[in-house]
């Protein structure tokens, strides 16, 4: 390689030395896009991952293929200058997210078409040196992937396999890192899968670095090789997990791992229990509805998977009994005529499950466990629904962190649904201490925008309105009103929300008028038109 030619454009750092410098994880980029107008913008890796598993193939220009093959075949033939390298990264910085497994498969096309097979070694050549370039120079992920991607379709990945291992260190270029080590296509895969263990082994690694898109990309490269014994015992225990959903991982450890069939090999009353614990969340994940991996009726051995688990924590005892299985258990009872026979349960794995469920539920052993948790708070952020089936009021123990910590949103939110529907008094108990913790305007004066859980004050007043207010008419009008004068229109929306939830007759005095107001000032026609439905 010509020094002059390859030397870096500009002088920004390339993301090759700033993930190796520790910017690894969700950790910022300099080339991070700016935040949207309303302050948001995609989590790394996030629009990537989105698009792998929801849109079909991202289409790229035309302009940025043309230009990454004319810059090879230029190379390959002896005739490429510095200006058209120059040209080629800024033509790639305007690339779409994840472009470059469609630029490596441009690339494939434009090979299979060569006429002369005579010019294929200096044809990988050029790939390699282009390949090296951008992975050792990149200074934005559409560099990086693009090199990464060229490195993929070339044996030993140009000679760069641990400088991808290092970029895949960051979840917004894990995905590009996890398609250059497998490769592209069913061929390339059935060649790695031919190599080994030691093949495996840094995709493996990603996926243990990564909790997020990141892991989800590498189990599903992991997936033909999920028959390696430690492998396959850690996708069932561990690798299943990341914090963007189940749902995106479960079904293809179910299948790829037999995830049943493991479970066969193991003695229940001798379970380790981070295999009880995988066990309980695979199963619960599959049978959760509207998960984003869409329908999964053909796992059938999900009932079987479950009832592994039901049999193992109630053969081990309260003893070894977490408060995680036992909220598994109380969430299961009102749902178990909703257990669907396309997952496995016919009416006798049904009612095996239930009786599994109500002996667990029933050990005054457990009920103790369950008090205990709720008292000392280690429950309190989990499910309460066993202690709502056991008897267990948690909401004093709630009453209590709050006043201790009244910026916890999630405590507001767990107090709120602790109200049983018709308990006014314990609404209004919960309410008094609201009005002292928490400010009444925290939404009305916060213009922050709201997509998902929001930190804080702001969202224990959320919480409030959601799932309290609106169950309790006229209780709570001292947080509607401040909503109605919001410069967010969802926060106005919900507070409109909320009175049309309780009769005319529990308005209080002053609605009329303040609605009257909001109506007036309100800037959104459509949600003006149902202050205008409402008043009459």
């Amino acid at each position: 390689m010509n020094g002059a030619l390859w030397d870096p454009v500009g002088s920004s750092p390339s993301l090759l030395s700033v993930v190796r410098a520790g910017a690894v994880g969700a950790a910022p980029l300099p080339d991070d896009p700016p935040p949207a107008a309303n302050g948001l913008r995609w989590a790394p890796g996030a629009l990537g991952g989105v698009l792998s598993q929801h849109a079909a193939p991202m289409s790229v220009p035309d302009a940025i293929t043309d230009q990454v093959v004319t810059v090879l075949e230029r190379h390959r033939d002896g005739r490429l200058d510095r200006d058209e390298l120059e040209r080629l990264v800024a033509t790639l910085a305007t690339g779409p997210v994840a472009a470059g497994d469609r630029v490596a498969r441009a690339v494939i096309g434009w090979v299979r078409t060569e006429p002369d097979p005579g010019r294929t070694p200096a044809t990988a050549a050029a790939m390699a040196d282009l390949a090296r370039w951008l992975i050792d120079t990149g200074t934005d992920r559409h560099a990086a992937g693009v090199g990464m991607a060229l490195a993929g379709l070339l044996t030993g990945l140009a000679g760069r396999q641990a400088e991808i291992e290092v970029l895949g260190r960051h979840e917004a270029l894990a995905q590009d890192a996890v398609r250059a080590l497998r490769g592209l296509g069913p061929d390339a895969v059935r060649a790695l899968r031919g190599l080994g263990p030691d093949a495996v082994e840094p995709l493996w690694e990603l996926a243990r670095q990564h909790t997020g898109w990141g892991r989800i990309h590498a189990v599903e490269a992991l997936a033909p090789f999920a028959g390696q014994p430690d492998l396959r015992r850690w996708l069932v225990t561990r690798g299943f997990r990341n914090h963007v959903h189940l749902g995106y991982t479960v079904p293809l450890v179910v299948r790829a791992a037999d995830v049943a069939g493991l479970l066969r090999e193991v003695d229940p009353d001798t379970a380790e229990r981070p295999l009880l614990d995988g066990a309980r969340d695979i199963a619960l994940s599959v049978l959760e509805p509207g998960g984003p991996a869409g329908s999964v009726d053909d796992l059938p051995e999900t009932a079987e998977i479950l009832l592994w688990w039901l049999d193992s924590v109630t053969a081990a005892g309260p003893e070894r009994m977490s408060l995680d299985d036992v909220d598994a258990a109380a969430g299961l009872v009102p749902e178990l005529d909703e257990l669907d026979p396309d997952l496995g349960f016919d009416d006798e794995r049904r009612e095996a499950v239930g009786r599994a469920c109500r002996r667990i539920l029933t050990d005054p052993a457990v009920r103790g466990l369950v008090r205990a948790a709720i008292e000392d708070g280690t429950a309190l952020n989990g499910s309460l629904q066993a202690a709502e089936l056991l008897g267990i009021d948690p909401l004093p123990a709630l009453l209590q962190a709050l006043g201790a910590a009244p910026e916890q949103g999630w405590l507001w939110y767990q107090a709120s649904r602790a109200v049983p529907d018709g308990a006014a008094d314990r609404a209004g108990e919960l309410l008094a201490a609201a009005r002292a913790l928490l400010p009444a305007d925290a939404v009305s004066t916060d213009r922050r925008a709201v997509v998902g859980p929001v930190p804080g004050l702001h969202q224990g007043v959320i919480f409030l309105l959601q799932h309290l207010v609106s169950r309790f008419p006229g209780i709570g009008w001292p947080w509607l009103e401040p909503l109605l004068r919001s410069p967010l229109v969802g926060a106005r929306a919900q507070a409109l929300t909320a009175v049309t939830t309780w009769p005319r007759a529990g308005w209080p005095v002053e609605a009329v008028g303040a609605l009257a107001a909001a109506r007036d000032r309100e800037t959104d026609d459509r949600l003006r038109a149902r202050f205008e439905a409402v008043l009459g």
